[in-house]
């Protein structure tokens, strides 16, 4: 996938899987309730070089249940972006970044299908 960024500045603290959310403006896209997941997707974007993010963030009933997942968002991609299509979206990445409760991981790289059910 293209993922040319307006700033992308490799180098950037937002390019490490461990990044502390304040890095970030969060812009909501909604919730994917697809399977009944309640996943919440976000635009982040970074403070620092404006790379853009696509941030998916679940969590059920269940103790160390909770996930996020980070990739790289493409700037073309955003106006076809809903909940429902992030997942797939992500999937289709070179590598994400993912952690949570579920991994028990404050941030890991990754590449493939979500852990979504």
């Amino acid at each position: 996938m293209n993922t040319t960024q307006k700033q992308n500045n490799s180098n950037c603290i937002c390019h490490q899987p461990q990044v502390n959310v304040v890095n970030f403006k969060t812009a909501l896209v909604g919730i994917d309730h697809i399977a009944g997941r309640f996943g919440e997707v976000s635009i982040y974007t970074c403070v620092h070089c404006d790379t853009l993010w696509l941030h998916y963030f679940m969590e059920t009933d269940f103790s160390n249940s909770g996930r996020w997942y980070r990739g790289l968002l493409a700037s073309e991609f955003i106006p076809n972006l809903t909940p429902i299509n992030a997942a797939t979206y992500l999937e289709q990445l070179d590598y994400y970044y993912f952690g949570g409760s579920y991994f028990n991981s404050a941030g890991a790289k990754g590449s493939g299908l979500l852990k979504l059910s």
